[in-house]
Parts: C-alpha cells; sequence; structure tokens
C-alpha cells in the first residue's frame, strides 16, 4: 500500500529538482554571455 504522503512527496521533489535545473542553466546562460 502507497501512503498518500508519499504520493505528495514525489511532485515536490520534481518541482524541487525542475527549479534546481532551471536556476543552473539560467547561471550557465548568464555566464557564458
Amino acid at each position: 500500500m502507497v501512503s498518500r504522503s508519499h504520493d505528495l512527496a514525489w511532485p515536490r521533489a520534481l518541482g524541487a529538482s525542475a527549479i534546481q535545473l532551471a536556476a543552473l542553466l539560467s547561471l550557465i546562460k548568464l555566464g557564458t554571455f
């Protein structure tokens, strides 16, 4: 059985990782330019 908290944890982790990736890409773009 999967708990609801576990189901809600995945979207948060994916969102956080996506934000981190976006921040890294923006920093790299600013660094190159």
